[in-house]
């Protein structure tokens, strides 16, 4: 197989299967589970693939064993590939089976998987663990109909779309590694269409608040908690716009109210070109304001549509509207003046923002500058009671997914289970990668406690493995147009929806969210 870019080396098939235990040899069996992973005798092969002399020529008519060659778009290299090869190998073999209270991963050696090798190759291309395939590369391999066996993605519909993917439910309907007891369902149903399962859950990541504590500890606040509700979220970001206002660099109403009386076009530009603003747009918030509230997810997705007509979600993004209403974002500025106020630039440069939503695996800053929290959830006013504990928190979950072209369907779709979801791999994994801002998925502590001890911000992730039964995630894999419906419907719109000040109109912007999603799947998305 012919790769552009980087090609990572072949993990190369090191030989025969050299049985522990005399015991255990039992030739005229296959491996467990009815998998046609080669049963090879000891001394059949040697380390490099090649047949030992014995001094006898073999019977032509013998059948010999099938090579299994796998290509992988994964997260991991070469290193991680050639011993997860081997630990997946003793896993089929039926003598090694997980114990996942008796973990092994963190701490096994290649010298003692060496006895369980077999007739089988892995090609592996290395993606980027936070955004997996890129477009550009599912392009090139659909126009050589060359896709990996086995592709790590972030957004499967996107690309390189369904129809590309193996339907893995037939496969892997029996499968302990998805399981209730390993799985909650939001995580296991992440890539389910119907009944039909496209791919399996692996790693995700979580949006956090970055709150700039320069700007937090100048003016004297209380730093913001891990975890709060609703209520206490934007009770605190009362404080904070009186603060700056109070400061001198707020935008807050009576602030800007004053400036524009006195038509004094040259101070206005000075202050606008100075203020700090508590956030570009309160509208990053919309897909998830009455998530935590209901059985729908991330933007309101519910498994099968976008269900913005929701009376709760109508409620819920009233209540934000009327807390932007009160905030000096940006985005409550007129045109002209979010123009002053970007001073030429394209956009607010961080220092003038004390809050903003990012990605955690896009997250990696270190910086003792900014503090990062998680999104609020729960009770809207402290009258609503307090938030519930574990909170419920959004997951952007990646999976692997299996091509559909793949010429070995069911090892193809093991191997990415256990990938994935065997707590062994992972723990391996982490000896090699370390996959910064993003957690596993099954329901292990210590596998969390390993993956995440070696990150920037693995202690604050860490604080999501008791979120994690309330989890929620979005149609990240499932709809082509996540994205536009996110940005566009959710931010673009939703930002003109709160930020209106002719009540008239409220009404008919808050309609225009759902409209807008509507024109995006008519589209084509």
């Amino acid at each position: 197989m012919a790769w552009t870019g980087d090609r990572i080396r072949r993990a190369r098939c090191l030989g025969g299967l050299i049985v522990l235990c005399a015991a255990l040899v039992l030739a005229s069996c296959g491996l467990s589970r009815g998998t046609t992973f080669p049963n090879l005798e000891p001394g059949q092969t040697t380390a490099t693939g090649q047949t030992e002399g014995t001094g006898t020529q073999p019977d032509p008519q013998t059948t010999q064993p099938e090579l299994i060659r796998l290509s992988l778009a994964v997260p991991f290299g070469e290193d991680a590939a050639v011993a997860l090869r081997l630990l997946f190998l003793a896993r089929e073999s039926g003598q090694l089976p997980e114990e996942p209270d008796r973990p092994i991963g963190h701490q096994i050696s290649l010298e003692a998987l060496q006895a369980f090798d077999a007739l089988l190759e892995l090609d592996v291309l290395r993606v980027a663990p936070a955004g997996g395939v890129t477009a550009e590369q599912a392009r090139l391999w659909q126009a050589t109909a060359n896709l990996p066996d086995i592709l790590y993605l972030s957004q499967a519909a996107a690309l390189p779309g369904l129809n590309h993917l193996l339907e893995l439910d037939d496969l892997l309907y029996d499968s302990d590694l998805l399981s209730a007891e390993r799985l909650f369902p939001f995580a296991a149903d992440v890539a389910r269409k119907g009944t039909t399962v496209y791919g399996l859950p692996y790693l995700a990541s979580v949006p956090l608040v970055a709150y700039n504590l320069a700007q937090i500890d100048r003016l004297g606040l209380a730093r913001p908690e891990a975890f709060w509700s609703w209520a206490e979220w934007s009770a605190w970001l009362k404080q904070l716009q009186a603060a700056l206002d109070a400061d001198g660099t707020g935008t807050g109403d009576q602030v800007m109210a004053t400036l524009r009386a006195s038509e004094d076009a040259e101070a206005l530009r000075r202050h606008l070109q100075q203020a700090i603003f508590i956030q570009e747009r309160l509208s990053d918030y919309l897909p998830h304001i009455a998530a935590s509230g209901s059985s729908a997810g991330w933007a309101m997705w519910d498994k099968v549509r976008f269900a913005t007509d929701s009376p709760l979600f109508e409620t819920r993004s009233v209540w934000l509207r009327q807390l932007a209403r009160r905030s000096g974002t940006w985005d409550m500025l007129p045109p002209e003046e979010q123009t002053l106020a970007l001073a030429g630039d394209t956009r607010l440069p961080d220092d003038r923002l004390v809050c903003r939503l990012v990605d955690s695996a896009d997250w990696q800053n270190s910086d003792t500058a900014w503090l990062t929290g998680f999104l609020p959830y729960g009770a809207l006013t402290e009258q609503d009671g307090a938030a519930v504990k574990p909170c419920r928190l959004p997951f952007a979950i990646r999976i692997l997914a299996v091509s559909r072209t793949t010429a070995w369907p069911e090892q193809a779709a093991r191997l990415a289970a256990f990938l994935a979801l065997d707590a062994d791999a992972l723990l391996l994994q982490s000896r090699y990668e370390i996959y910064e801002g993003l957690v596993p998925l099954i329901r292990v502590p210590f596998v969390w406690q390993t993956l995440l001890n070696r990150q920037a911000n693995g202690a604050r992730l860490l604080q999501t493995l008791d979120c994690l039964p309330h989890g929620y995630t979005g149609g990240q894999q499932l709809v082509p147009a996540w994205d536009a419906i996110v940005s566009q419907a959710f931010g673009e719109v939703g930002s003109r929806y709160l930020t209106d000040d002719e009540a008239s109109e409220t009404a008919i912007g808050f309609e225009r969210i759902g409209q807008t999603i509507s024109s995006i799947l008519r589209e084509g998305g």
